[in-house]
Protein backbone atom coordinates (compact mmCIF):
# COMPACT_ATOMS: atom_id res chain seq x y z
CA UNK A 1 0.00 0.00 0.00
CA UNK A 2 2.95 2.39 0.76
CA UNK A 3 4.43 1.69 -2.11
CA UNK A 4 1.14 2.46 -4.63
CA UNK A 5 1.44 5.89 -2.95
CA UNK A 6 5.17 6.39 -3.79
CA UNK A 7 4.61 5.48 -7.34
CA UNK A 8 1.74 7.89 -7.44
CA UNK A 9 4.23 10.79 -5.96
CA UNK A 10 7.13 10.02 -8.28
CA UNK A 11 4.17 9.67 -11.21
CA UNK A 12 3.55 13.08 -10.42
CA UNK A 13 6.72 14.84 -10.12
CA UNK A 14 7.43 12.99 -13.59
CA UNK A 15 4.45 14.62 -15.09
CA UNK A 16 5.24 17.90 -13.37
CA UNK A 17 8.94 17.60 -14.91
CA UNK A 18 7.51 17.13 -18.44
CA UNK A 19 5.25 19.72 -18.01
CA UNK A 20 8.40 22.11 -16.91
CA UNK A 21 10.74 21.16 -19.84
CA UNK A 22 8.29 21.96 -22.60
CA UNK A 23 7.58 25.12 -21.06
CA UNK A 24 11.33 25.61 -20.72
CA UNK A 25 11.02 24.98 -24.72
CA UNK A 26 8.68 27.30 -25.25
CA UNK A 27 10.48 30.20 -23.27
CA UNK A 28 13.85 29.33 -24.99
CA UNK A 29 12.19 29.97 -28.22
CA UNK A 30 10.43 33.34 -27.41
CA UNK A 31 14.02 34.81 -25.71
CA UNK A 32 15.80 33.51 -28.84
CA UNK A 33 13.31 35.31 -31.18
CA UNK A 34 13.14 38.52 -28.73
CA UNK A 35 17.10 38.57 -28.31
CA UNK A 36 17.15 38.15 -32.54
CA UNK A 37 15.07 41.20 -33.02
CA UNK A 38 17.14 43.21 -30.43
CA UNK A 39 20.06 42.59 -32.21
CA UNK A 40 18.82 43.56 -35.78
CA UNK A 41 16.87 46.52 -33.98
CA UNK A 42 20.37 47.94 -32.47
CA UNK A 43 21.86 47.30 -36.19
CA UNK A 44 19.62 49.41 -37.84
CA UNK A 45 19.75 52.60 -34.97
CA UNK A 46 23.64 52.08 -35.18
CA UNK A 47 23.28 52.41 -39.34
CA UNK A 48 21.11 55.34 -38.91
CA UNK A 49 23.15 57.50 -36.74
CA UNK A 50 25.78 56.30 -38.86
CA UNK A 51 24.21 57.51 -42.03
CA UNK A 52 22.57 60.94 -40.26
CA UNK A 53 26.44 61.84 -39.43
CA UNK A 54 27.36 60.98 -42.70
CA UNK A 55 25.03 63.43 -44.30
CA UNK A 56 26.00 66.30 -41.72
CA UNK A 57 29.32 65.56 -42.24
CA UNK A 58 28.35 66.38 -46.25
CA UNK A 59 26.72 69.38 -45.54
CA UNK A 60 29.46 71.06 -43.10
CA UNK A 61 27.38 70.60 -39.90
CA UNK A 62 29.26 67.35 -38.76
CA UNK A 63 29.64 67.31 -34.75
CA UNK A 64 31.28 64.38 -33.04
CA UNK A 65 28.75 61.41 -33.57
CA UNK A 66 26.57 60.17 -30.37
CA UNK A 67 28.46 57.27 -29.23
CA UNK A 68 26.91 54.00 -29.89
CA UNK A 69 29.15 51.50 -27.87
CA UNK A 70 28.19 51.77 -24.47
CA UNK A 71 31.21 52.56 -21.78
CA UNK A 72 32.01 48.79 -20.29
CA UNK A 73 34.95 49.04 -17.59
CA UNK A 74 35.51 45.00 -17.24
CA UNK A 75 36.05 44.02 -13.64
CA UNK A 76 39.98 43.47 -12.20
CA UNK A 77 40.59 40.08 -13.32
CA UNK A 78 38.66 39.66 -16.90
CA UNK A 79 40.57 38.48 -19.98
CA UNK A 80 40.61 39.91 -23.05
CA UNK A 81 38.44 37.11 -24.45
CA UNK A 82 35.77 37.87 -21.45
CA UNK A 83 35.86 41.29 -22.51
CA UNK A 84 34.62 41.31 -26.40
CA UNK A 85 32.15 39.11 -24.89
CA UNK A 86 30.51 40.95 -22.22
CA UNK A 87 31.21 43.82 -24.42
CA UNK A 88 29.41 42.08 -27.26
CA UNK A 89 26.76 41.26 -24.99
CA UNK A 90 26.10 44.38 -24.27
CA UNK A 91 26.58 46.23 -27.51
CA UNK A 92 25.26 44.07 -30.30
CA UNK A 93 26.23 44.96 -33.54
CA UNK A 94 29.94 45.85 -32.50
CA UNK A 95 32.90 46.53 -34.66
CA UNK A 96 36.23 44.58 -34.45
CA UNK A 97 37.73 48.50 -33.68
CA UNK A 98 34.99 49.54 -31.64
CA UNK A 99 35.54 46.92 -29.26
CA UNK A 100 39.35 47.86 -29.26
CA UNK A 101 38.63 51.21 -28.62
CA UNK A 102 36.50 50.18 -25.95
CA UNK A 103 39.22 48.23 -24.28
CA UNK A 104 41.62 50.96 -24.68
CA UNK A 105 39.03 53.46 -23.14
CA UNK A 106 38.05 50.89 -20.13
CA UNK A 107 42.38 51.11 -19.84
CA UNK A 108 42.21 48.06 -19.04
CA UNK A 109 43.82 46.28 -21.81
CA UNK A 110 46.86 46.61 -24.45
CA UNK A 111 44.74 45.27 -27.44
CA UNK A 112 46.78 44.23 -30.48
CA UNK A 113 44.91 45.23 -33.77
CA UNK A 114 43.93 42.22 -34.98
CA UNK A 115 43.27 40.62 -31.49
CA UNK A 116 39.31 40.91 -31.83
CA UNK A 117 39.42 40.26 -35.75
CA UNK A 118 41.10 36.91 -34.82
CA UNK A 119 38.61 36.16 -31.41
CA UNK A 120 35.76 36.84 -34.01
CA UNK A 121 36.97 34.73 -36.46
CA UNK A 122 37.42 31.68 -34.30
CA UNK A 123 33.95 32.39 -32.29
CA UNK A 124 32.40 32.69 -36.19
CA UNK A 125 33.78 29.34 -37.30
CA UNK A 126 32.60 27.80 -34.04
CA UNK A 127 29.08 29.14 -34.43
CA UNK A 128 29.60 31.47 -31.30
CA UNK A 129 28.77 34.81 -32.93
CA UNK A 130 27.42 35.83 -36.07
CA UNK A 131 28.03 38.18 -38.36
CA UNK A 132 26.29 40.57 -40.41
CA UNK A 133 28.15 43.45 -42.54
CA UNK A 134 31.14 43.46 -40.62
CA UNK A 135 28.99 43.50 -37.86
CA UNK A 136 29.35 40.77 -35.14
CA UNK A 137 26.24 39.56 -32.74
CA UNK A 138 26.40 36.94 -30.07
CA UNK A 139 24.42 33.82 -31.28
CA UNK A 140 21.83 32.84 -28.49
CA UNK A 141 22.31 29.13 -26.54
CA UNK A 142 19.73 26.60 -27.93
Amino acid sequence: MLSLGVDQILSQYESELKRMEAEQVEVDKAYQAVTEKKNDLMGDIHALKQLIFSRKKKMGIATAPESVVAALTPESGVGKSAFIREFLGRNPGATPAEIRRAAIAAKKFTINKAFPYTVLYNWKESEKVEEKQGRYYLKVAE
